[in-house]
């Protein structure tokens, strides 16, 4: 008969050589792939390889588009400009505002004004405008402008077959 002792011991460990190398095996393989994986990574410093130049558009000309309402983006062009037209006549007068991405020109003065004769949509970038009608994204006009002292000039670039050449040829005055 068991004696007590022998009774509340705890039984023997259980052998399993199967499971114990298996996880072993596993642990040594993780281990290896890892440092492998840590060795052929490279350099962390060097960036991956620029991913391909987007095809190229259907469309042979860029549509310019503003920014958001809500974002300010001040331009040395803000404020408003005036010229006396083609003409060089008083009553041809012709007031350029342009404040953030909207060109308004009106003509005429004083209470001869009623609403602007038209507003552009307008990107700046660099030393170019691009002007839009709103709600037509086939209308774009770009210019070269400069601004020499208070004098502005706008020199037409480019423009799409149904954009109006507004602003070529006139000079504008800082009001």
């Amino acid at each position: 008969m068991p004696s007590t002792a022998e009774v509340l011991a705890s039984p023997p460990a259980r052998r399993r050589p199967v499971l114990r190398a298996l996880l072993t095996a596993i642990a040594v393989g993780l281990l290896a792939w890892a440092v492998v994986a840590r060795l052929s990574a490279g350099d962390p410093e060097t960036p991956a390889a620029a991913p391909p130049p987007p095809a190229p558009s259907s469309s042979p000309r860029m549509v310019a588009t503003g920014p958001p309402p809500w974002v300010r983006y001040p331009t040395p062009l803000e404020g408003r400009w005036v010229s006396n037209g083609a003409s060089g006549q008083a009553t041809d007068r012709l007031t350029l505002v342009i404040h953030n991405a909207y060109v308004d020109l009106w003509q005429g003065i004083g209470q001869q004004q009623g609403r602007p004769l038209t507003r552009r949509v307008m990107l700046v970038v660099g030393d170019r405008v691009h002007l839009r009608t709103p709600g037509d994204p086939g209308e774009v006009a770009t210019y070269h402008w400069r601004i020499s002292g208070e004098r502005l000039t706008f020199e037409l670039v480019d423009q799409t077959p149904k954009s109006a050449s507004m602003l070529s040829d006139l000079t504008f005055h800082r009001a």
